[in-house]
């Protein structure tokens, strides 16, 4: 399966290379025009919108082209390469935060692993890529309509016809992931955003009850550090979790390290998860999450998600990494088999 970029074409409009004139140097020396793509030539390459663009270079630093003396973007055919594998796992249902500053062996390993996932999902079949975009798209566009009966109605067929599963990574992942982007390019306000987020949360709470009945024989405690709001993202864990027959078992967010150890222990839950966003203290958050790992003790996983958790770098013998649904299902599996594998960095999570 080869996914290398063409490097070097015929030239035409949309596809140019940057034309600047060279410039001179304070020390005389001559700057050669740059050789690579202006961010319109790779906004159509990659489908990526150029805003988007420009909002993960400030965001998370990637990708960090090449100015001009003019100050104008250019992107070698390196970018537009790894640039065009994102596109294709945000598909596969991956947020931004999860793929973008990923290296291209990386993101070709995620995409082979959720292709691997995929394929093994009993839940239902999931949408085609172009319908499960218009989808998103119709959903955002009600949205900002503020049609909140429109968005609900949506939701609950579509949570019908995709089942649990399928409904949380085909849909809500990358529905969330779209509406992130939208609010940072201010396309769309705070008061859409939480009536997003309460319609979603209403439709994942049903699903929730309804996996009730399904039995479980493993639980895990899912808990968010303290000044921590964003609860959607246990939610859907939970969701994902009861699917596959492991009970969920809410702390909830906002939760001191001291009150994570104590209820796992209470609960006796087989492991902790947390999900980290990126909106935090992070050396506060990271010296957190290290007192809960050590008092968890190293026989029960704490699983560690979320667009933030990759910046901690934490290691430890009980630390998962959980950075994508097929790597969920393998912790899942691990728990079931009462398998502890090593623990991997936790620099890259969901």
């Amino acid at each position: 399966m080869s996914m290398a970029c063409p490097a070097k074409r015929a030239v035409d409009k949309d596809l140019s290379k940057s034309q600047d004139c060279p410039v001179a140097k304070p020390s005389g020396t001559v700057v050669e025009p740059l050789e690579g793509f202006s961010i319109r030539a790779v906004a159509r390459m990659a489908a990526i919108e150029p805003d988007t663009l420009r909002m993960w270079e400030r965001r998370y630093g990637f990708p960090k082209p090449r100015r001009t003396a003019g100050g104008a973007r250019v992107y070698s055919p390196d970018d537009v390469d790894v640039l065009r594998l994102i596109a294709r796992a945000q598909k596969e249902g991956f947020r931004a935060g999860e793929v973008v500053g990923r290296t291209r062996a990386e993101l070709v390993s995620l995409l082979e692993a959720a292709g691997a996932a995929l394929r093994e999902n009993v839940a239902g079949p999931p949408a085609p890529p172009r319908a499960q975009d218009d989808l998103v798209e119709r959903l955002l566009h009600a949205l900002g309509r503020s049609e909140a009966s429109t968005v609900r109605k949506e939701l609950r067929k579509a949570a019908l016809h995709m089942g649990p599963k399928v409904f949380v990574t085909d849909l809500a992942a990358p529905l969330l992931a779209r509406l992130g982007e939208l609010w940072e390019a201010k396309v769309l306000d705070i008061h859409h955003e939480h009536l997003m987020t309460k319609l979603l949360s209403t439709q994942l709470r049903i699903l929730l009850a309804a996996s009730e009945d399904l039995g479980a024989d493993r639980t895990v405690l899912l808990a968010a550090p303290s000044s921590e709001q964003h609860e959607l993202g246990l939610e859907m864990i939970a969701v994902y979790l009861a699917f596959h027959q492991v009970e969920p078992r809410f702390l909830g967010v906002d939760s001191p390290a001291a009150q994570i150890v104590e209820a796992a222990r209470s609960l006796r839950v087989d492991a902790v998860g947390m999900t980290i966003s990126e909106a935090v203290d992070m050396p506060r958050v990271k010296a957190e999450v290290e007192r809960v790992a050590r008092g968890l003790g190293a026989d029960r996983p704490l699983w560690l998600g979320g667009a933030g958790a990759r910046r901690l770098d934490l290691r430890g013998p009980n630390i998962r990494c959980v950075d994508s649904w097929a790597e969920l299902d393998r912790v899942i599996r691990d728990l079931r088999d009462g398998d502890r594998p090593p623990a991997r960095s936790a620099s890259r999570s969901i």
